[in-house]
């Protein structure tokens, strides 16, 4: 689900967020792209799944990020942990590379809901999405453009 902020309150929206994590466990947070970036979004509630990080994914439409965060939240939800490093492949040649976020800050209302004391940043996995051909953005084969903006740093061997 898509939160639209229109005309809300700073609070009216913290209630709606804090609803929609405690009715599913997590939400998805959708950052709009502008001139210099792609649209990304993430999660917010993993936290909750003994203190799993948020994940993250950029460079997709709002309702495919939505999907992709749903269904790894799921993952995690069913108590799988996902962690650095993992690959997880998909039907369609498509694989997700997941890579720890450099800098979790970026992830704003998980850094609001669940360490609003600044005392231990939430931390956070990339989603890193593969083309059809299964290379990675950093890799030469890539041919999809800057359309996935990375959060996190290339893993040295993947």
């Amino acid at each position: 689900m898509c939160l639209r902020c229109d005309g809300m309150s700073s609070e009216e929206i913290r209630a709606v967020q804090l609803g929609l994590i405690e009715r599913n466990g997590w939400m998805v947070q959708f950052v709009e792209g502008d001139a210099r970036h792609e649209p990304w979004g993430y999660t917010v509630g993993l936290t909750r799944y003994h203190d799993h990080p948020e994940l993250l994914v950029s460079g997709l439409s709002p309702d495919v990020t939505v999907e992709l965060l749903n269904w790894l939240g799921h993952v995690v939800a069913v108590h799988e942990r996902l962690v650095e490093g993992m690959v997880i492949e998909g039907d369609d040649g498509v694989r997700i590379l997941l890579a720890g976020v450099d800098d979790p800050t970026c992830m704003v209302t998980a850094q609001e809901i669940y360490n609003p004391d600044g005392a231990r940043l939430v931390p956070g996995l990339q989603a890193v999405w593969s083309d059809e051909h299964g290379n990675w953005p950093w890799q030469t084969g890539w041919h999809l453009g800057a359309r996935q903006r990375l959060f996190a740093s290339p893993p040295q061997a993947a």
